[in-house]
């Protein structure tokens, strides 16, 4: 989709949820209304009958050339083709994941582009807070769930790096197994010329060992 040239309907609203981490329930409601002094102010229609949060924010440069590329006849940003606003969330929703498989991104859908965002502002060098201002996320914990699952594998890089890292000041030895013939019973001898217990503890921080 991100082909999709500047001035279509497919490309605004991919660049309106991706440049603001929206909320499906809220990118085909939001319009040229809820633009002022060149930010994005609005309250989520999920927040607004409970905390009231509001999301007051910088209109990212990407988004507000799509906005001024894209001719409209309503103050809503994202239309049907007969130029009238989107009427409920699953009308547009349906409409979106349509233009996902036209694009050839099939698995992607409206609520990926709100993940998406997240990653983005905080692989940017966002604070959690920082970026939960930007998507107007109410919970900073549901915030960094999405950061784990997006980045599972860069993070569990970073964590290996770290364990090896640890680890190369840590003498380490490998166990021997004998297999008896009942094939249910194992053997570990440590292969050490220690011939005490006490090296497998470190040498401060824990209480002597005991058998």
């Amino acid at each position: 989709m991100k082909s999709d040239p500047l001035g279509t309907q497919a490309r605004l609203s991919l660049d309106l949820m991706l440049y603001t981490g929206c909320r499906r329930d809220d990118a085909w409601r939001l319009g040229r209304q809820h633009i002022k002094n060149g930010r994005l102010v609005y309250t989520p229609k999920k927040t607004e009958d409970t905390t009231g949060t509001r999301v007051d924010v910088p209109i990212h440069p990407n988004l507000a050339a799509s906005i001024a590329a894209t001719p409209v006849s309503n103050l809503a940003f994202l239309t049907k083709n007969n130029g009238k606003p989107w009427g409920a969330r699953e009308s547009f929703g349906n409409r979106f994941k349509e233009w996902c498989k036209e694009g050839g991104l099939p698995h992607c859908s409206a609520h990926g582009l709100r993940k998406a965002a997240s990653v983005m502002l905080v692989h940017a060098g966002c604070s959690s807070a920082e970026a939960t201002a930007v998507t107007g996320h109410d919970s900073i914990q549901i915030f960094e769930q999405y950061i784990r699952e997006r980045d599972r594998e860069a993070l569990a890089t970073k964590a290996m790096a770290r364990w090896i890292s640890a680890g190369k000041s840590v003498e380490i030895v490998p166990p021997e197994i004998n297999i008896t013939e009942s094939e249910t019973d194992c053997e570990a001898k440590f292969l050490s010329r220690k011939e005490k217990l006490e090296w497998m503890a470190p040498r401060t921080g824990l209480e002597p060992v005991t058998r």
